[in-house]
C-alpha cells in the first residue's frame, strides 16, 4: 500500500538526502496516523532513520540551508525547523526498561521494526518510506491500519509490558480515545486497570499535560468516563473521586455527581471550542459537594454552599497540578457563581440584582451562561422533578436581558463613572479608605437604580453624601 506525499515537498527532499547518504528514512507517528484518517495534520513531524538520527538531521539542515538544528544527544534526537514545520529526527532503536521505578529506558540501536515495536499503540506504529525507490510505501508490521479502520487502540506488544514500562501510556490511551473517538482494546483496558498505580512515578507536569489534552478534545466526557472506569481517577484527579457514586436524588438529578460533571464538561466543550479554562471550571464546579452533602426528608440530598466550598478548593487543585494560573481567578469565580444565573432565573428578580451581577461578574457573563446552561442540560430530573425545558427557556431569556442591559447601561466589572483621583481632587482628601467608600456608594446607587450611570449624577450624589457627613460630624 502506498500514499502520495508529493504535497509535502520537505519530506521528498529529506528522502533525496537519505538516498545520497545511503540511509533509510521514514516518517512515523501522529503524522502518519492523521494522514491516513484524513484528520488535520499538525506542524510537528517525527522521522526515523536506520542509523544516526542526529547526524542525519545535521546533514539535512546543511544541505537545505536550515540554519538551526536543535540537538538532544542524551535522547539521540534532533529537531530542524523547515518553513512552518518542525521535523524531529531519531535513529531507529530498541528500548529496555531495567528499573521498575523509572521510565528512563536503556537505549540501543535497532531496526525499523524494533523502533515501531517500542511505540505506544499500533495506530502510531505505522511508517511511510521517504526513499525514492519506495516513496510512499507503508510499513505496518502490527496491523495499525486495520485498527484505524476499526477505531480501536491496541499496543504493538504485550499491553502489560507497554503500560508497566511507561505508565504515561495509560493516559495517552485515554486521551487518544477521547481525541479520536476510538475504543481501547479489552486486553489493553485490563492492563491499565492493573498498572494504574504506577502513574505515581510519572511527573505531575506530564500527567497534567495529558489531562489538558483530554479536556481540549472534542469528546472530553469519553475520556473522563474512562479515567473512572479504568481506575485512573485517584492518580490523576483525586479531587473528583468523591463525586463518583455520590447520590443526587432530588428534583434536579437522578444520576451521580461524577456522571453529571462529565456531561457538563461535554456541554461546555460543545458550546466553546477555544477556552479550555471554561472546561476546567465545568470539571471543578461541583467538587465541593462531598463536603456539604446532607440528607433532608423533604428535599432528598442537598448540597448547600457547595459552590463556595468548591471555589475555595480551586487554587489548591491548580497548585497540585501545576497548572498555569493565567485564568485561575476566573475559574474560581465561575465555580463560586455557577448557580447564580439559575437562581436568578428561577425566581422573581429586579433590575438591581442584574446590575449587581453585571458589575461583579460581567466580564465572565458569557462563560457563566455557557456553564449554567450546560449544568442544566446535564441534569436528568426524575419524572416528578423540575421542568428542565422551562428552566432552560427562563435562563435563555435572562441571559438575553442581561446582555441588553449591559449594552444599554454601559455597565462592566468594577465600574464607576467617577474615578478615585477625581474624588480626591473634588473633596481635597488623600488616598485611602474614604475614597473607596465613596466609590462603593456610587456603584451601589447605580445598582439600586437610585441614580443614572453618569458622571454628573455620581458627582451630585457624592456632594450630597459629603454634605450629610459634615452635618453629622
Amino acid at each position: 500500500m502506498k500514499v502520495d506525499i508529493s504535497c509535502y515537498p520537505a519530506l521528498q527532499e529529506i528522502g533525496r538526502c537519505a538516498d545520497e547518504l545511503g540511509i533509510e528514512a521514514y516518517v512515523v507517528g501522529g503524522f502518519v496516523r492523521d494522514l491516513l484518517l484524513g484528520r488535520p495534520i499538525k506542524n510537528d513531524i517525527d522521522l526515523v532513520v536506520v542509523g544516526d538520527g542526529v547526524y542525519f538531521a545535521s546533514a539535512v539542515a546543511s544541505k537545505y540551508g536550515k540554519r538551526t538544528v536543535y540537538m538532544y544527544p542524551r535522547f539521540g534526537t534532533a529537531a530542524v525547523s523547515w518553513d512552518s514545520l518542525v521535523l524531529e529526527f531519531v535513529g531507529a532503536r530498541r528500548e529496555r526498561y531495567a528499573l521498575s521505578e523509572s521510565r528512563k529506558p536503556e537505549i540501543s540501536p535497532g531496526t525499523l521494526y524494533d523502533d515501531l515495536a517500542r511505540r505506544d499503540f499500533t495506530v502510531n506504529a505505522i511508517a511511510i518510506s521517504l526513499n525514492r525507490s519506495s516513496e510512499g510505501e507503508i510499513v505496518d508490521p502490527f496491523g495499525g491500519i486495520d485498527d484505524l479502520n476499526k477505531g480501536i487502540l491496541r499496543t504493538p506488544v504485550d499491553p502489560e509490558t507497554t503500560f508497566n514500562d511507561d505508565p504515561l501510556r495509560q493516559l495517552r490511551a485515554v486521551r487518544f480515545a477521547a481525541t479520536l473517538d476510538f475504543d481501547i482494546a479489552p486486553e489493553a483496558a485490563e492492563a491499565i486497570k492493573r498498572y494504574g498505580e504506577r502513574l505515581q512515578i510519572i511527573s505531575q507536569e506530564r500527567i497534567t499535560a495529558e489531562i489538558e489534552k483530554l479536556l481540549a478534545s472534542a469528546r472530553p466526557s469519553k475520556g473522563l468516563f474512562l479515567l473512572r472506569d479504568l481506575g485512573l481517577l485517584e492518580w490523576t484527579l483525586p479531587e473528583l473521586v468523591g463525586l463518583v457514586d455520590l447520590p443526587q436524588a432530588s428534583r434536579y438529578h437522578s444520576e451521580d455527581a461524577y456522571t453529571h460533571t462529565c456531561y457538563v464538561v461535554q456541554g461546555v466543550a460543545d458550546k466553546d471550542s477555544e477556552n479550555i479554562w471554561i472546561r476546567w471550571a465545568a470539571l471543578l464546579h461541583d467538587i465541593g459537594k462531598p463536603q456539604v452533602k446532607e440528607w433532608r426528608q423533604d428535599k432528598g440530598w442537598t448540597f448547600i454552599g457547595h459552590e463556595g466550598v468548591g471555589a475555595d478548593m480551586v487554587e489548591k487543585v491548580y497548585e497540585r497540578m501545576r497548572l498555569s494560573k493565567q485564568h485561575l481567578e476566573k475559574v474560581e469565580r465561575l465555580v463560586r457563581n455557577h448557580m447564580t444565573l439559575l437562581q436568578i432565573a428561577s425566581g422573581s428578580y429586579g433590575q438591581a440584582a442584574l446590575r449587581r451581577l453585571i458589575i461583579n461578574d460581567g466580564d465572565i457573563l458569557d462563560p457563566l451562561y455557557i456553564l449554567a446552561r450546560s449544568d442544566l442540560e446535564a441534569s436528568f430530573p426524575p419524572p416528578d422533578g423540575v421542568n428542565k425545558e422551562k428552566m432552560i427557556a427562563d435562563l435563555d431569556r435572562l441571559y438575553k436581558k442581561i446582555v441588553e442591559m449591559q449594552s444599554q447601561e454601559h455597565l462592566q466589572r468594577d465600574y464607576c463613572p467617577i474615578g478615585g483621583r477625581e474624588i480626591m481632587e473634588l473633596f481635597g482628601i488623600p488616598p485611602g479608605k474614604e475614597v473607596g467608600r465613596l466609590k462603593r456608594l456610587v456603584v451601589e446607587a447605580i445598582i439600586q437604580g437610585t441614580i443614572p450611570n453618569t458622571r454628573e449624577a455620581a458627582i451630585d450624589l457624592l456632594l450630597r453624601i459629603r454634605s450629610q457627613d459634615n452635618e453629622g460630624s
